[in-house]
């Protein structure tokens, strides 16, 4: 039977998202800020928020190196939010945009605001690598390493790190996998998941979110398109210029080709990884991990661009101002455990989230689980997906006209967060 978790009832009104673009693909010159901006810019047009109304924000990320200070500020500040707003970022790894969901929910719960926005965002494209060590003193002597902060900052476990030196050169630019995978790969295999199996999930995963597109069903989620347009390259470069021509000519080219990409409208208007299945490549590829190893770079997880947001509202204060809520948040929970067994966590949280809104677990079949696809086919934003997926969820259970569901998922390391809801 169905109880009351929240002491104040929270729904969510409307929500709105970027698509998602692969890995060094269409979106890899445009920065988290302007992608988080479209997202909460649509979401709160489509919930018939006025952006100055929400009293709190909060922005699930996991890569920030290089943006520049509280770019989740910057971003929110230019979706129109009042100065006054308090607007924090959590980074909870793959976790981040789901927690964000849940923090702002907790705050309108508790009675401290009645308007709150949850944006989740990432651009693995666009994180930068490092040079260490350089403030310290520097190299007196010898090489130095250039860190790739998408994989120090993102996909590394920093309790191990060991495994950096088993990943395999063959997986090129598209795909990283890392520890989270490695765990994975492992409980697969306990669990008695074959490689069949793998293989046969991830075409299904492609093919339903095939046909989702086709039948436009992610325009239900407030798809908002993205200029692929790089920032305006400078006309001068304060310094440089007069010492050094080649550099104003340099920029007088790309500002050239700036032109041209502007003439072209060049605009991502769906997801960029759907379409790139190669069928015949599936049974074939090569295991990331052993000989017998169960992943490849076919049936995991993508690397991706975007940006999903949520409007949430208190839910007697919104119905009495006539707003039409599109669902109603019951409970959240999250857990941890040893980082080895990846599944561990997720369950644990989904058991405690459904306990939380009093109903039962029932049976979970491929059929019922990532309807419209999931990270394999559409990419996984670390920070945008747990938003995503919870907005994904809400427009499958209205399209299908079901009641219940949960977003689960994990930080990619030891610990999961859950989110049951109703559709209204």
């Amino acid at each position: 039977m169905k109880r009351r978790f929240l002491t104040r009832g929270v729904v969510v009104l409307g929500g709105a998202r970027t698509p998602i673009g692969s890995f060094l693909g269409s979106l890899r010159g445009v920065p988290p800020a302007r992608l988080a901006t479209a997202a909460a810019a649509g979401a709160l047009q489509r919930s018939g928020i006025a952006p100055s109304e929400i009293q709190n924000c909060v922005v699930g990320q996991a890569l920030t190196a290089g943006q520049g200070r509280e770019a989740h500020r910057q971003a929110m500040s230019s979706a129109g939010l009042a100065p006054s707003a308090p607007i924090y970022r959590v980074d909870s790894g793959c976790a981040s945009g789901l927690k964000a969901v849940t923090l702002a929910a907790a705050s309108i719960s508790l009675g401290e605001v009645h308007l709150a926005l949850a944006t989740g965002v990432e651009s693995t494209s666009t994180a930068p690598h490092l040079l260490l060590k350089t403030r310290e003193g520097g190299y007196p002597l010898g090489d130095g390493a250039l860190i790739d902060s998408l994989v120090l900052d993102g996909l590394i476990d920093a309790r191990s790190g060991s495994y950096l030196a088993h990943v395999p050169s063959f997986l090129g630019f598209r795909l990283l996998f890392l520890v989270s995978l490695q765990h994975a790969d492992a409980a697969a295999s306990r669990l008695g998941i074959t490689r069949a199996a793998c293989d046969g999930y991830a075409v299904e995963s492609f093919k339903r979110a095939a046909d989702a597109m086709s039948q436009g069903l992610f325009r239900l989620e407030g798809l908002r398109p993205v200029s692929t347009i790089s920032p305006e390259v400078p006309t001068r470069i304060e310094g440089f210029s007069a010492a050094l021509p080649q550099l104003q000519e340099h920029t007088t080219r790309a500002r050239q080709q700036q032109q041209k990409v502007q003439q072209r409208g060049s605009v991502l208007h769906e997801d960029e990884e759907v379409g790139r299945l190669q069928l015949d490549r599936v049974a074939s590829a090569r295991p990331v991990f052993g000989s017998t190893g169960l992943l490849t770079p076919e049936n995991s997880f993508k690397l991706g661009d975007g940006a999903a947001a949520v409007v949430l509202g208190a839910e007697e204060e919104t119905r009495g101002r006539g707003l039409r809520p599109i669902a109603k948040i019951l409970s959240f929970a999250d857990a941890a455990g040893d980082s080895a067994d990846l599944a561990g966590a997720s369950e644990e949280a989904l058991k405690r989230a459904l306990r939380l809104a009093g109903l039962q677990r029932a049976s979970l079949c491929q059929t019922t689980v990532n309807t419209h696809g999931g990270a394999i086919s559409l990419g996984h934003p670390m920070g945008m997906t747990g938003t995503r997926m919870l907005l994904s969820l809400i427009c499958a259970l209205r399209a299908r006209e079901l009641t219940y569901g949960c977003a689960v998922i994990s930080n990619g390391g030891d610990s999961a967060t859950a989110v049951v809801v109703e559709a209204v």
